[in-house]
């Protein structure tokens, strides 16, 4: 099975080099794109976490892993990670999402990153959803959910 945390850091990093993503960023700083890794007592509630989200920062998360039960499908484990999107000022969230979705890093082969393998273990990610959801307050933020397969059980 793959490390959480270095699937996390890595995904992390990967958006963190698409251009146009940064941009959409206060300061254009991908330092604002952050690794969500569980640590008690400092990120030990990512309720609290999104609640607390500044405007102009993407959070990425492990959410889940479970068996893979698709017959004939190589790899055993599928890995859920949430990328949550939270716009700056005067910036639009779905301009984010887009990115987050489609981005092309830099460097690289100008493939979308999604269409590539971000590490060794797995295979290309599956974007299976992008949604509007209100904070306890009622202020938008926006998941991006995506699947990553493992190609073996190492």
């Amino acid at each position: 099975m793959v490390d959480y945390i270095q699937l996390v850091n890595t995904l992390t990093t990967t958006l963190r080099t698409i251009p146009e993503l940064v941009q959409e960023l206060p300061n254009a700083d991908p330092n604002r794109i952050v690794a969500y890794i569980d640590r008690n007592p400092v990120m030990n509630t990512l309720t609290n976490t999104i609640y607390e989200m500044k405007s102009g920062i993407i959070l990425v998360t492990w959410e889940a892993t479970r068996i893979n039960d698709q017959e004939n499908d190589a790899g055993m484990w599928v890995h859920k990670l949430i990328v949550y999107c939270r716009s700056d000022t005067g910036k639009s969230a779905l301009d984010m999402v887009k990115l987050v979705i489609d981005g092309i890093p830099n460097p690289g082969d100008g493939q979308r990153w999604r269409n590539c393998a971000i590490m060794a273990g797995v295979l290309p990610v599956k974007i299976t959803e992008a949604l509007r959801t209100p904070d306890r307050e009622g202020i938008d933020f926006y998941p991006v959910e995506m699947e990553f397969k493992e190609t073996g059980d190492a």
